[in-house]
């Protein structure tokens, strides 16, 4: 292994982005475009850049935030592509079906990783961020919130 090959072990790669801190509603509400309630339908693995990414198919039953829409693509990286499988630390864990409240990026990224997914059951959002050990100070169990709650905190 070259010197070079060796300076990259133990960086960040580039374009990752870390955080250290939870985001609180509003604040991943600052950093998205669009933010839907709705439900997983379908979910499949596309390449970008060389890197398998998951890609979640939502129908939207209610929008938040942003340009009304039926589905929104939501993405994270991970999965896998061909013989390439990518594990990366604090991404949701969906399946068809999933309901959620997902905070999305321009570019159709969620926001924060599985910070930016609250999952939906009976009306009520919730998320567990204590088990990211990416995060510093994370709560220390699962937040709660209504639907009512969650749009005054997105407006």
């Amino acid at each position: 292994m070259t010197l070079f090959g060796l300076s990259l072990l133990g960086s960040t790669p580039v374009g990752a982005t870390l955080f250290t801190h939870p985001y609180t509603v509003t604040e991943l509400a600052e950093r998205s475009e669009r933010v839907v309630i709705g439900e997983v339908t379908a979910m499949y693995t596309q390449t970008r850049d060389g890197a398998p990414w998951t890609v979640a198919e939502v129908l939207v039953e209610q929008t938040l935030r942003g340009k009304d829409a039926v589905v929104v693509s939501v993405a994270w990286p991970g999965g896998k592509a061909g013989e390439v499988y990518l594990t990366v630390e604090g991404s949701p864990q969906l399946i068809p079906g999933d309901h959620g409240v997902f905070f999305v990026r321009p570019d159709g990224q969620l926001v924060g990783m599985s910070q930016g997914l609250l999952y939906v059951d009976d009306g009520v959002a919730w998320r567990d961020l204590s088990r990211l050990g990416f995060l510093d100070e994370a709560p220390g169990g699962p937040e709660v919130f209504s639907v009512e709650e969650l749009r005054d905190l997105v407006d």
